[in-house]
């Protein structure tokens, strides 16, 4: 049962690709070249939505607005952390965010735990909210005809 109106609509196109795909089989190739294309279209839409997918958040998989809007949409390298790579900072992360600190490294700037994991969280976020960018681009591209 759909929980969420983008479920909802995953559900409908789903069974309008399937209704189209019989249509296709009972009646034959009547239109030719153009019910194969529909053909190979509907197959396309069916495996990408019956593929598990989690969106990247919930806000945006409910049409809501973003939380964190002008915090993340920024460049990255002003981001916390945001000078080091996403190696770099997955690799400091892993062996920092527990680590106790010494007075004297405290004393000299040197990260603590929460600002590693604050780190990586706004990176993640970034991350997420740059591919969603680059797919609603790719997606728009091959949809012009």
């Amino acid at each position: 049962m759909p929980t969420s109106t983008s479920e909802e609509k995953i559900s409908v196109d789903i069974k309008e690709a399937i209704n189209r795909l019989q249509s296709t089989i009972t009646y034959g190739n009547k239109n030719g070249y153009r019910n194969c294309v529909f053909q190979v279209d509907d197959i396309e839409l069916l495996l990408r939505l019956v593929t598990e997918q989690t969106p990247s958040s919930q806000w945006n998989a409910d049409g809501r607005e973003d939380p964190h809007k002008g915090l993340i949409d920024q460049e990255r390298y002003k981001l916390p952390m945001g000078h080091l790579t996403d190696d770099e900072l997955a690799n400091g992360a892993f062996m920092n965010y527990d680590r106790k600190l010494t007075v004297d490294e405290l004393a000299n700037g040197v990260p603590t735990g929460i600002v590693w994991m604050t780190a990586v969280k706004e990176r993640i976020r970034w991350l997420s909210r740059t591919l969603v960018k680059a797919l609603d681009k790719e997606v728009s591209i091959s949809t012009v005809d």
